[in-house]
């Protein structure tokens, strides 16, 4: 039996009143790699994130299940 399981996405971050669906430029992208049913790495973030911006994909996270995010940065990892 083979399972397969879509366990990485991406984050695309756009400035207000931009979109993926209106060929905007993101402000900021990132990869999302699930790592177990509760738990999501973020990682290989390129652009601007603000604190606001952390808050809503956390938020987004939390509606698909995760409870802990971790963040992968140069240098240090945070939790």
């Amino acid at each position: 039996m083979i399972h397969i399981e879509h366990i990485v996405s991406v984050i695309r971050v756009y400035r207000p009143g931009e979109s993926f669906a209106t060929a905007n430029e993101p402000k900021a992208v990132a990869t999302v790699s699930r790592v177990d049913a509760g738990a999501a790495e973020i990682m290989a973030a390129k652009g601007q994130l603000t604190r606001g911006d952390m808050r809503e994909i956390a938020r987004a996270l939390a509606a698909s299940g995760v409870r802990v995010v971790i963040i992968k940065r140069p240098n240090r990892m945070l939790i």
